[in-house]
C-alpha cells in the first residue's frame, strides 16, 4: 500500500525526460538512485530527481 502511495505522488520529471529522449531516438534509461553524480552542483535545500543514462553519449 505504501509503495502505491509513494509511486502516485513521486516526481515523474525524470521519467518524462527519459521518455522524451527515447522519442528523439536516443537510448536513454533511468539510472539507479544514489549514484555519486546526483551530488554534483547540489545546493542547500535542493534534491536531485536522479540520473538518466544516455547510450553513445555525450552528445551535442
Amino acid at each position: 500500500m505504501r509503495e502505491r502511495f509513494h509511486e502516485r505522488w513521486r516526481d515523474k520529471t525524470r521519467d518524462n525526460i527519459a521518455k522524451a529522449l527515447n522519442s528523439l531516438g536516443l537510448n536513454a534509461e533511468m539510472a539507479e538512485r544514489g549514484r555519486p553524480e546526483e551530488e554534483v552542483c547540489k545546493r542547500a535545500f535542493t534534491r536531485s530527481i536522479g540520473v538518466i543514462d544516455v547510450a553513445d553519449g555525450p552528445f551535442r
